[in-house]
């Protein structure tokens, strides 16, 4: 049975075998592959979005974004990203 990562263990895991392999002689194969590992994420999980919450405590459902963790100042925005307090 296989279980499927989340993105952020995936895009850690990629960018050790990308670490390593930039610490190989560099050449055109070598190259391809890391270019290949690079767009893995986005197409195993799709594009991120632009505005990616700086505090990370967002998560993206089907039918809207739901704010987890978050702390809200008293002008109603969150103390890390600057999210505004949904309503």
């Amino acid at each position: 049975m296989s279980i499927m990562m989340d993105r952020p263990a995936y895009e850690q895991m990629i960018q050790e075998d990308i670490d390593w392999l930039m610490k190989q002689p560099r050449t055109l194969e070598r190259d391809h592959v890391v270019e290949v590992l690079k767009a893995s994420t986005d197409r195993i999980y799709g594009k991120e979005p632009v505005n990616v919450p700086k505090c990370g405590n967002h998560k993206d459902v089907p039918f809207g974004v739901v704010r987890i963790g978050c702390e809200y100042d008293k002008a109603g925005f969150c103390v890390h990203c600057g999210e505004e307090i949904p309503f």
